[in-house]
């Protein structure tokens, strides 16, 4: 198992690999952030055909969502992320969710959440 420690920094790389992959190469507007309360259903109906391991990552993910444990749905999906049979319709998904659930974490690490500090300080660095 990967040490929880590290995770914030793969995920970070994750989060870059997701967007770069999404966008590709030239001009490209940036994927639209999905609403907050859509993340949960965008996240099950991309995720509902994957495979077995890939749809149990998606449901810990909802869960997160649900339980507004962002930190921990951030480092889900930086996790999903790498997983490398997402499709392109999965990747683009997931990186807009990311893109909502990374804002939550923002404004957790300026309200104090020192966890979703700790992460933000990760993703600032790995940069």
């Amino acid at each position: 198992m990967i040490d929880p420690r590290l995770l914030p920094r793969l995920g970070a790389l994750a989060t870059l690999a997701v967007l770069l992959l999404v966008n590709g190469c030239g001009p490209a507007k940036p994927p639209e952030p999905v609403a907050l309360s859509e993340v949960p259903r965008v996240l099950h109906d991309t995720f509902r055909a994957a495979g077995v391991e890939v749809r149990q990552l998606a449901v810990t993910i909802v869960a997160a969502v649900e339980g507004k444990e962002w930190t921990k749905a951030s480092v889900g999906m930086e996790a999903l992320a790498d997983h490398p049979a997402l499709t392109a319709r999965q990747r683009n998904d997931l990186a807009r969710c990311l893109i909502t659930i990374n804002t939550q974490v923002a404004e957790a690490a300026a309200a104090g959440d020192v966890q979703a500090g700790q992460l933000r300080q990760l993703q600032r660095t790995d940069k």
